[in-house]
């Protein structure tokens, strides 16, 4: 598996991004990328790697799973059971990407400085 770039809107850069899993009920887990921008912090499924691009990602880049503006975003560590993560909130949308717990410290600075 692999996940593709992410579509950029105009004046975007990517700051960081950090490999997770994004947790959505019995069977929801998809595997990809919290990906950190100057504008926005989004989530990008990993797709089956092969010789043809998919549907979900051309040439120009994959749309996000997920996106939240980094403006209206609140971003905390979670425990979720053995597991930790980070939980984003962005108005009325919760969202828990479990990720390497070294790299909770990290997305919570840079969610935090945006």
């Amino acid at each position: 598996m692999m996940t593709p770039r992410m579509k950029l809107e105009d004046g975007e850069v990517v700051e960081a991004s950090y490999p997770g899993l994004r947790r959505k009920g019995i069977f929801g887990n998809r595997y990809g990328e919290l990906v950190i921008t100057n504008q926005r912090v989004a989530f990008v499924k990993a797709i089956m790697k092969s010789g043809v691009i998919s549907a979900a990602a051309n040439k120009l880049g994959a749309k996000p799973m997920l996106a939240f503006p980094r403006a209206q975003l609140q971003a905390e560590r979670v425990q979720l059971k053995k597991l930790v993560g980070v939980q984003l909130t962005s108005g009325g949308a919760v969202e828990k990407i479990v990720i390497a717990d070294e790299a909770v410290a990290a997305v919570l600075a840079a969610v935090t400085a945006g």
